[in-house]
């Protein structure tokens, strides 16, 4: 289901960042983040999963881990892009 996801809000990401591209509105802080953050995810990924495995969690617990920060990145990428508010811990909607 996370493979899913990452998939369906990558796709959006990409699709608004293109957009951006397109239209000459990406910021330059836009474009340096959209080059930095894929190898610092898919790091952290990398050291999640080799931490699982080494814990002897299989390998099931291993690709979980080691999606969850791509997961997180590309999630938070399509709520800022799209203009959602982002959720306080309590659920609750910021204004």
């Amino acid at each position: 289901m996370a493979f899913y996801e990452v998939s369906v809000s990558a796709a959006s990401v990409m699709q608004m960042r293109v957009l951006q591209m397109s239209l000459g509105t990406m910021t330059p802080g836009e474009a340096t983040r959209m080059v930095m953050e894929k190898p610092s995810a898919f790091m952290r990924g990398a050291e999640k999963s080799a931490w699982a495995l080494a814990e002897n969690k299989g390998w099931a617990a291993a690709t979980t881990e080691g999606l969850s920060p791509i997961k997180k990145a590309v999630e938070s990428n399509a709520k800022r892009l799209s203009g959602t508010p982002a959720k306080s811990r309590s659920g609750a909607r910021r204004r």
